[in-house]
């Protein structure tokens, strides 16, 4: 048995969520300060990029509250108790527009609809097929996959402008299984997170940050 935690982090507090050999700091490396390096997240993200569904994994049942309120910039929200770590459905990737673009200009994306070889999207040299389905919202983009590669979708938003999109912006939202475990919700610990996300995007569109044309 299992236990898998659904945790959600501010991206621009960390440089990147997996745990480096050097003092960079993580999100792994603060989950692992906290609770003694007896966990992984099943997802890796790039520096900047937040999450609010990225998956923890852990042998052991956690105290949540106890965990969350020596965590900082990262807070579990929800646990399930599994045999063995599900079949993922799809991962769901949302980029955030924080400057004047109309839906129309983001059309092109939607050339990225299917199963495409992206080796000119990423710095990944094997296995560069994916199958992907982009949605354009009103102020964002989702982007679904069984898996993304090491900076694929930015580098995908990056083609209306010609240069790599910025990450703050991107939010992994949620991990999506075939056969979706039974969660356990503590909503209150979610609710700081969704609160930072906003404030500083709203902040990004007063400043003009992150332009991406």
């Amino acid at each position: 048995m299992m236990w898998l935690y659904k945790v959600a982090y501010v991206g621009w507090m960390f440089k990147g969520s997996q745990i480096q050999p050097s003092s960079q700091h993580t999100v792994e490396g603060e989950l692992h300060r906290v609770m003694g390096g007896r966990c992984r997240l099943s997802s890796r993200t790039d520096a900047g990029v937040s999450a609010k569904g990225n998956i923890l994994l852990s042998e052991d049942k956690l105290q949540v509250g106890k965990i969350n309120n020596k965590l900082s910039g990262v807070k579990i929200w929800a646990e399930s108790e599994v045999s063995e770590f599900p079949e993922v459905k799809h991962r769901h990737y949302r980029y955030f527009i924080v400057n004047k673009i109309s839906k129309k200009e983001l059309i092109p994306l939607l050339k990225f609809n299917g199963t495409h070889d992206f080796k000119d999207l990423t710095r990944s040299r094997k296995d560069t097929v994916r199958t992907v389905s982009v949605k354009l919202g009103k102020n964002y983009i989702d982007f679904f996959s069984k898996g993304f590669l090491w900076n694929q979708i930015r580098r995908m938003v990056g083609t209306l402008s010609g240069r790599t999109a910025p990450p703050e912006p991107l939010v992994l939202l949620d991990i999506v299984f075939k056969e979706e475990p039974t969660w356990k919700y503590y909503p209150k610990w979610l609710a700081g997170f969704e609160k930072q996300q906003k404030d500083f995007l709203a902040k990004s569109l007063v400043l003009g940050t992150f332009i991406i044309r």
